[in-house]
């Protein structure tokens, strides 16, 4: 009897112990490609610098900007009022221990002061302050002027419709907001267009500044001519 004919199952068993050692190289082939990457395997035509395949886009890389500082001072306009950056609060508490004007307290607006510049003519406007105690006046002041009647029927006095903020605005001596003592004054200022090419000349009769419904007391100064309409500043004190 021949003892050398392999049966059929050791055939298969040969095979199947060959197959697997195959499996056991590529695997190893695998593992120290990786390693030779830095652990990082990357498909076919997708490497660190490789475009992506066709049809495929990447995202774009998040944008590391940083953002504006919460605690940025605030930044001025040129018409003196504040940027959309709050104010850090005071920590003295000054501010809300100083209460706002009266505008009754006002007396006697004055023309004191102007110039040119530009083509605009700056006219300083002061009212003194009577209140016993110091205070602080923001905003605008609102005028009035003569647009019609006569001493028959009576004067018609309009609101005069004023830009708010100058090109004479800022400056070191000019403190918007500030605090005016007792015996002080406050200024506002009353800007108009002298350019010839601005437009036709207009005068502006008996303006007055509005106090209440009742008190409207007339600007020592006037009248007003200008090309191109008229425009106030913000009420301040006179630093320094």
């Amino acid at each position: 009897m021949n003892t050398d004919i392999e049966r059929p199952h050791d055939v298969r068993a040969r095979g199947e112990r060959r197959r697997r050692r195959r499996i056991a190289v590529v695997a190893s082939a695998v593992v120290l490609a990786v390693a030779g990457l830095g652990g990082t395997a990357y498909a076919t035509g997708w490497g660190p610098s490789s475009a992506p395949p066709a049809g495929t886009t990447r995202s774009p890389a998040p944008s590391h900007s940083p953002s504006p500082s919460r605690s940025a001072a605030p930044s001025h306009r040129a018409d003196g009022g504040m940027s959309e950056q709050p104010e850090s609060p005071d920590p003295t508490g000054s501010a809300s221990s100083t209460r706002q004007c009266s505008l009754g307290d006002l007396r006697d607006p004055t023309v004191v002061d102007g110039g040119v510049g530009g083509g605009h003519s700056l006219n300083v406007v002061r009212l003194g302050y009577t209140g016993a105690q110091p205070c602080t006046l923001t905003g605008y002041p609102t005028l009035t002027y003569l647009c019609g009647g006569n001493e028959q029927t009576g004067e018609k006095h309009c609101v005069l419709p004023a830009r708010r903020g100058t090109w004479f605005d800022g400056g070191p001596k000019k403190e918007y907001g500030g605090t005016v003592q007792p015996g002080g004054a406050v200024y506002f200022d009353l800007a108009t267009v002298s350019e010839p090419t601005a437009g036709e000349k207009q005068t502006y009769s008996a303006v007055r500044v509005v106090i209440d419904r009742d008190t409207q007391p007339l600007i020592d100064g006037g009248p007003f001519e200008s090309t191109g309409g008229v425009s106030v500043s913000q009420w301040y004190v006179q630093a320094g």
